[in-house]
């Protein structure tokens, strides 16, 4: 588990069980058992997640709004795409019909 804030990181893991804690975020993307990241951070900082994550070859569940804008989301996007990886949006849509 990973967070900004490794004392955070630490409390979260211990309430939940989780073994293992990473110091850095940058040692979550290097870690070649962790085939996933899910970004949850503040909406602004999401590219700078983004982007190390996909170029070490992490598929990529993100929150909503997944850039700031289109110029970041191309960039991602072409990033997952020359990594072959996923990356996705996660949106709970609860007000919308299911069609």
């Amino acid at each position: 588990m990973g967070n900004r804030t490794h004392a955070k990181a630490v409390e979260f893991a211990t309430q939940y069980g989780i073994p293992k804690v990473y110091e850095r975020m940058a040692d979550v993307f290097d870690d070649p058992d962790v085939d996933i990241v899910y970004i949850s951070t503040p909406h602004n900082t999401h590219i700078d997640y983004l982007m190390p994550a996909l170029s070490a070859g992490k598929h990529v569940l993100c929150e909503k709004s997944i850039t700031l804008n289109a110029e970041e989301l191309g960039r991602a996007v072409a990033c997952a795409r020359e990594h072959g990886v996923v990356l996705a949006e996660a949106m709970t849509a609860l007000f919308a019909g299911v069609f």
